[in-house]
């Protein structure tokens, strides 16, 4: 997949200025090839009950040693990064591929699926409710063995 980055950098700089309120939320959607906004606590807890779901069926981990806080345009945003895995929890080089968004607006390069935060305590929830989650659908306790590209 080929992306022009400064177009990626042009499209959400205008989205985000455009109806004035900042998104709470944003993560590349593999999909569409874009990136999408949350910009109400609803959509952000939409997207969040898919996670859970992804956890409960054991396709994915968070990952907390790849969750950092990086600026875009002087604002700080903090990501959660999720990983597919194999039944036993362990995450899988081939399932996960980088995050356009990411590397296109943090030139950081993490593999899985990219949730970037507005509010570090939101993130922080986040992270917390799903190490909980995963840990009790896994039976035990997930050892951070991320996949870095």
């Amino acid at each position: 997949m080929l992306v022009d980055l400064n177009k990626l950098r042009e499209h959400v700089s205008y989205n985000m200025w455009n109806n004035g309120i900042k998104p709470k939320l944003m993560y590349w959607h593999y999909a569409t090839r874009k990136p999408v906004y949350g910009d109400t606590n609803q959509d952000v807890k939409n997207q969040m009950r898919y996670i859970k779901k992804t956890i409960n069926n054991k396709w994915k981990i968070v990952v907390p040693n790849l969750c950092v806080t990086r600026c875009f345009e002087d604002d700080e945003w903090h990501s959660l990064v999720f990983q597919q895995t194999d039944e036993e929890g362990i995450p899988s080089q081939e399932k996960n591929s980088p995050c356009v968004l990411t590397i296109g607006l943090f030139n950081c390069h993490v593999c899985g699926e990219i949730y970037w935060f507005k509010e570090k305590e939101n993130r922080d929830l986040m992270l917390e409710h799903f190490k909980k989650h995963q840990n009790k659908v896994f039976k035990k306790q997930i050892v951070d063995t991320s996949v870095m590209c």
